[in-house]
């Protein structure tokens, strides 16, 4: 293996450390555990690119380091401040003299996109930079319309985001000017300047920008500007009076809030009264008054424009490290004892409290989505109380979490699941069955399902029972259904056993099911967003196995943007047109069609569903996998080759797959060509966008069988083929029974005629 492959080896399992740190700590990207896990993978980041460059890497590899680096950079920012976005942008840079003629479209749209991220984060007052990043952009959204359609929203998002900087700059530079004037104005009265001069001077300033009054019409018309979605938040009426009231206080004309003090004054008394009562509970009230006296000395100071820009912030600032002060609701009741069943699920309910905290106040939400919002988080507010109220009675914690708890984290997870709603057609019958919240799949080793049925009796959760008998394949697919959670041994090495696993790995990630997995090493065959239960062999196994379980009964999807509702709107409307002979499913398509642009996912998803269950195909059905959907393009052929690419023959199975996708016309992918550092989820999006998949199953590799499981879940037409020595009698039980073209070599004829003919 050469270095500069071993580099770019070390540079993705770093990337892959990145991911894993944001989605755990997004969106707010601060804490211990998180600078130290972004710091190490900035150093290591740091020492790739000078041993890249030591060792003349490519240029193309050498811009990816960087560019990944400047990433990183830009993600700290949030935790140790700007100086960090200076970095990134020192990165860039780098990144797009290495790039410049050594990259694809694709590469350098990808480049643009990351740092005009960064140019709009620098300095909101820079015009010149927030042009940059506009133009950038731009360029970068061109490129991906034609090739990667799925990072459109993404890029619309901070298009919309930087339009709206632009708008602002012209009329907050004003201001800055009037008040630098007004400051040398008053350093003239203290040095005894000439009466009648200062006032001229001052007649002067007020008039700039078209005084006051013009400059407050200016920023109405920048608001007006702003994107629909920018207006329909319901903060904008604030910003607007908020704006009118910084306006008035800049040049000390309009009226202070009389109230101000009074509304302190009120907020100690009602603590004191909640303190009398017993309502607040121990260590709160001297938190609540540092708040109370942090907001009165934001609110206090001087009346020029910068002081309350900066009071407004710091306030902002305030609210966000106040957040953790809602972890622990009082009640009126003690918190539960330490070592209690009950303050481990305390721990557990506040996951699921704050993912809806953060969804509420998550801007340009739907109607539909709002309100369930609002009606989940009164729902946790209550299990929050129900717990506390358990207190040291384990019996009764434990019905509180098998009855509520349970219930709750599967209803979120739904909720959560909704902006990734998909239609898929898996080739396994449709059987209807309704998810246990209590019920838990294993695949794997005999000795790991031992103790995964110890824990399951001691959590009072419910371990599937062992498939046997014929219908393998149909039945496990019933048990997926009915899981709440998946624990998957990959321990030892690939082979039929281990690929057998794998696969309903894939199965169970294309479903969006929480995962745990066990394995004897950290590093896993693939890479999935969870880090593996290592089993040693001593006695603290089954602890960390437990509290693996008991952590994905609560586990939350990151969720994305939105593109996902709209490339399942787009698919449904481009699969059934309209007008049409039902008048049920026409008026059903019809108000798909007009949720397009409102973009509430939970009211696409219920829509969704209402469609399948007007049309007459059996086979459809809707899925809520981990990523955001893609599909097919219907105009064109595309085929994705799954298969392990380090063996000798691999190249001859490559040439020779290519060859008949060019004598049909069809656009041919393999994985080992997949740029994004994410790789897992750009292997996802290659399954959804192709027409169809070619997997090679020779050498049971642990990947291959992953992918093959994502694409049978989608229904994705798939051809399974293998080296004929190797595979036949070998074939694990899921697959046993569906058809298998075995080959001696890559090149055989009937090989490609048969290949010809699935492409056909």
């Amino acid at each position: 293996m050469s270095k500069n492959f071993q580099l770019v080896e070390r540079r993705e399992r770093t990337m892959d450390r990145v991911d894993r740190a944001l989605d755990t700590h997004w969106p707010d990207r601060k804490g211990s555990e998180y600078e130290r896990e972004m710091e190490a993978a900035a150093r290591e980041l740091e020492s790739i690119a000078a041993e890249m460059r030591r060792e003349h890497a490519a240029p193309l590899e050498q811009s990816r380091t960087y560019r990944f680096l400047g990433s990183v950079y830009s993600d700290l920012a949030p935790a140790l401040g700007h100086g960090m976005l200076i970095r990134a942008k020192d990165a860039y840079l780098e990144a797009e003299r290495l790039l410049a003629g050594h990259g694809s479209a694709l590469e350098e749209a990808k480049f643009d996109f990351n740092f005009a991220n960064t140019l709009r984060q620098l300095d909101p007052n820079d015009s010149e930079q927030l042009a940059d990043a506009r133009r950038r952009l731009t360029s970068a959204r061109e490129i991906f319309q034609k090739e990667a359609p799925q990072y459109l929203g993404a890029v619309d998002e901070a298009l919309r985001s930087v339009a709206a900087l632009l708008a602002v700059v012209p009329v907050a530079a004003d201001v800055e000017r009037n008040l630098t004037d007004m400051r040398s104005v008053q350093e003239s009265i203290g040095t005894g300047g000439e009466a009648t001069a200062i006032a001229e001077r001052v007649q002067e300033i007020m008039k700039q920008g078209g005084g006051i009054d013009g400059m407050f019409g200016r920023i109405q018309g920048a608001l007006a500007k702003l994107p629909k979605e920018f207006k329909e938040d319901p903060r904008f009426a604030e910003i607007t009076k908020q704006l009118g009231d910084i306006m008035a206080s800049s040049t000390e004309t309009g009226p202070r809030d009389p109230n101000e003090a009074e509304i302190l004054e009120a907020l100690r008394e009602r603590l004191a009264s909640d303190r009398m009562a017993g309502k607040v509970a121990p260590g709160r009230p001297a938190k609540l008054d540092r708040l109370i006296d942090q907001i009165g000395g934001m609110l206090a100071g001087g009346d020029d424009f910068e002081s309350l820009m900066g009071r407004k912030e710091e306030l902002r600032r305030g609210a966000e490290d106040q957040f953790e002060i809602l972890h622990y609701l009082s009640h009126g009741i003690d918190r539960p004892p330490s070592g209690s069943r009950a303050s481990e699920l305390v721990e557990l309910c506040w996951r699921l409290r704050r993912f809806l905290i953060e969804a509420q106040s998550r801007p340009n939400k739907g109607a539909r989505e709002s309100k369930q919002a609002l009606d989940l988080n009164k729902r946790a507010g209550e299990l929050d109380r129900w717990i506390y109220e358990a207190g040291d009675n384990d019996e009764e914690a434990r019905r509180v979490e098998q009855e509520e708890l349970r219930p709750l984290a599967l209803a979120i997870r739904r909720f959560a699941l909704a902006p990734h709603a998909m239609i898929a057609r898996p080739i396994w019958p449709t059987a209807r069955a309704s998810v246990d919240s209590s019920s838990v799949f294993y695949s794997g080793s005999r000795n790991v399902r031992r103790i995964v049925a110890r824990i399951a009796k001691r959590l009072d959760l419910s371990l599937q029972r062992q498939t046997s008998g014929g219908g393998f394949a149909d039945a496990r697919w019933v048990k997926f259904q009915k899981a709440a959670i998946c624990v998957f041994d990959l321990s030892g090495n690939d082979g039929p056993q281990r690929a057998a696993v794998s696969y309903e790995l894939g199965i169970a990630l294309a479903l969006g099911k929480p995962v745990v997995i066990v394995s004897d090493t950290e590093q896993l065959p693939f890479d999935v967003d969870a880090e593996p239960v290592i089993l040693t062999g001593e006695s603290d196994d089954e602890e960390a196995l437990a509290e693996a379980l008991d952590e994905s009964l609560v586990w939350l999807p990151y969720r994305g943007r939105l593109e996902g509702p709209v490339n399942t709107v787009n698919h449904v409307l481009a699969t059934y047109p309209r007008p049409g002979a039902n008048v049920t499913i026409d008026q059903t398509l019809r108000h798909i069609e007009s949720l397009r642009e409102e973009l509430d996912p939970i009211a696409i998803a219920d829509a969704l569903q209402t469609l399948l269950g007007v049309l007459d195909e059996p086979g459809a059905r809707m899925i809520y996998p981990a990523w955001a959907p893609a599909y097919p393009d219907p105009h064109r052929k595309r085929l994705f080759h799954v298969m392990p690419f380090r063996p000798k023959w691999a190249k001859k199975a490559v040439n020779a797959a290519r060859a008949a996708c060019d004598s049909v016309g069809a656009e041919y992918i393999r994985g080992d060509e997949v740029e994004d550092p994410n790789v897992i989820r750009s292997i996802w999006e290659e399954i959804c966008r192709a027409s169809q998949v070619l997997v090679d199953l020779t050498g049971f590799n642990s990947n291959v069988a992953l992918e093959a499981g994502i694409a049978h879940t989608l229904g994705r037409p798939t051809m399974l083929t293998g080296r004929q020595e190797s595979i036949m009698d070998e074939l694990f039980p899921n697959i046993a029974k569906l058809r298998v073209y075995p080959y001696r070599e890559p090149s055989d004829k009937r090989m490609g005629a048969a290949l010809k003919k699935f492409l056909a």
